[in-house]
């Protein structure tokens, strides 16, 4: 099966046919998606997909399928003797250091127009898919998910279309922050729920609209009319009302509660994330550099942007820039126990016979839990997503890791500080769309590396640094072995000097720095 049968077989999964095609609907998939950055090759001028992080835009590019990992290396240009400090091997290696786009690893197969894509297969016009296959015009997708379309942040799924932050979801449509259930249409916050429909916030319901619970029957019956004309309305238009835009410049509801009894949350206790960003420092930079806090501008450097907002009822809710978050009214936005007691209003039966009335009524039950916390969760502080997450602070998402801070997203990963999306590692530093590594420093798109630090679009690595598009490598600069003792002695050189500087509040040279 080809992408393209995929996307029928998927929306026929959804509304019973299709009579549109996944050209069609790009645009609309592509809508909240996070979007990368296009580039040409230095080499070819062909364009150039790369994902997920701000990269100099006068630096030079590469597709991934113009190198030669085969290569023999091109000895460094400076003496291992004449190396003091990391900017004189950024400037002289910074020649011969090709950022690139178009990368594919492992065992990944039918892939076009895409990014850091791994052990996938059937995906177009996506980046950041990991273990996954009939995947198009989405991004950040993990942990064996299959058709998924105009989707993205999240794991474990099948037949989605537009469905963005969900776990071990099925057979969905526009539907966000909802998961461990299927069969869900146009919802936010539902969670183990299956047959609902156009509701908010909703826990262990059935066959529910407008959260309101329906006779199965007459909940089937109304379905069947509501899907029908959802799919004449894409079909007609190519596109379809997202709810999270559905209360945009509304009045909130009158008939609201006037006060929610809020629980307070348990004091979080900042020594066990303390503690592990001490043990963490000390295994990468050899000693110990401060505080979390007097290293957060350091941290908090390469990540996207976070903001709180009050909710109606004074909570304070934590978020991001990026995904469907700037798409929420603010005034809407609210906390999770909030949103337990406001899905306890609902549409009424005369609200709800039409497509046309259930979209013009959502207004009066639209509100929108922006921070979760569920699974074995403790000690989570600033986290949107604490799902079976332990020590967690200011993650964006935290699912399944313990003992991270300023991470945007941290996914089965301990030991995490200032990246951006680490997946399956442990004890890294601003590390970036990097999955599988151990004991990294300043990585982007790696994957199974140890011990490593400063490198891009390299797999299986040992005691390396600043090398780029390369596999296999152990103790070796700029993509030449030099051997263990030579690498060593360098490698505290370099990292005694970029500590001082961090100890100093000095701005330091990342990942992202490398350019001609």
């Amino acid at each position: 099966m080809d992408i393209n049968s995929a996307f029928q077989s998927t929306f026929k999964v959804i509304f019973g046919e299709c009579n549109v095609s996944l050209e069609q609907l790009e645009p609309y998939l592509l809508r909240y998606q996070p979007k990368p950055q296009m580039q040409k090759s230095s080499k070819s001028g062909r364009p150039v997909m790369v994902s997920g992080a701000d990269y100099p835009q006068d630096a030079k590019f590469l597709s991934q399928e113009e190198i030669d990992f085969a290569a023999k290396a091109v000895p460094l240009p400076l003496g291992i003797n004449e190396i003091k400090d990391i900017d004189s091997v950024f400037e002289a290696i910074g020649e011969r250091a090709f950022y690139t786009g178009n990368k594919i690893f492992g065992n990944s197969a039918f892939v076009e127009n895409c990014d850091n894509i791994t052990d996938s297969q059937y995906v177009k016009d996506s980046f950041n898919i990991h273990t996954s296959k009939y995947v198009a015009c989405s991004s950040y997708i993990h942990d064996n998910s299959e058709f998924i379309f105009g989707s993205s942040w999240l794991g474990r799924g099948k037949f989605l279309i537009r469905a963005i932050n969900a776990l071990d979801l099925n057979r969905s449509f526009e539907c966000y922050s909802s998961g461990i259930g299927s069969d869900m249409f146009c919802t936010f916050n539902c969670l183990n729920c299956y047959d609902v429909m156009f509701s908010f916030n909703l826990k262990a319901k059935r066959n529910a609209i407008g959260n309101l619970e329906l006779p199965k029957e007459k909940y089937l019956e109304l379905k069947k009319k509501l899907i029908a004309e959802a799919r004449e309305y894409i079909e007609k238009r190519k596109d379809f009302p997202s709810i999270l835009e559905i209360a945009t410049g509304k009045q909130l509801p009158a008939n609201m509660p006037k006060e929610i009894a809020i629980k307070p949350l348990p004091k979080y206790d900042s020594a066990p994330i303390e503690k592990s960003w001490a043990s963490t420092s000390k295994l990468i930079f050899g000693s110990e550099i401060g505080a979390l806090q007097q290293a957060s501008g350091y941290l908090k450097e390469p990540l996207r942007k976070t903001s709180t907002v009050k909710t109606p009822y004074g909570s304070e809710a934590y978020f991001a820039d990026i995904f469907f978050f700037p798409a929420i009214p603010k005034e809407r936005m609210v906390s999770n126990e909030e949103a337990t007691e406001l899905a306890k209003m609902s549409l009424k039966n005369e609200e709800m016979g039409t497509l046309g009335a259930v979209l013009s009524n959502l207004e009066k039950i639209a509100f929108y839990r922006i921070n979760f916390r569920g699974g074995s969760e403790m000690n989570n502080a600033n986290t949107a997503i604490a799902y079976d997450s332990i020590n967690a602070f200011e993650v964006l998402d935290s699912t399944g890791s313990k003992n991270n801070a300023y991470c945007t997203m941290a996914l089965s990963s301990s030991y995490c500080f200032g990246s951006f999306r680490a997946v399956h590692c442990e004890f890294c530093v601003r590390c970036h769309n990097c999955s599988g590594l151990s004991r990294c420093l300043e990585m982007d798109s790696c994957s199974n590396c140890r011990d490593s630090m400063f490198c891009h679009n390299s797999e299986n690595l040992t005691d390396c640094m600043f090398c780029f598009n390369t596999k296999n490598k152990h103790y070796a600069i700029g993509n030449v072995e030099i051997g263990r003792e030579s690498y060593m002695r360098i490698k505290k050189i370099l990292l005694d000097g970029l500590v001082a500087k961090i100890k100093a509040g000095e701005k330091t040279a990342g990942i992202y720095s490398m350019r001609a």
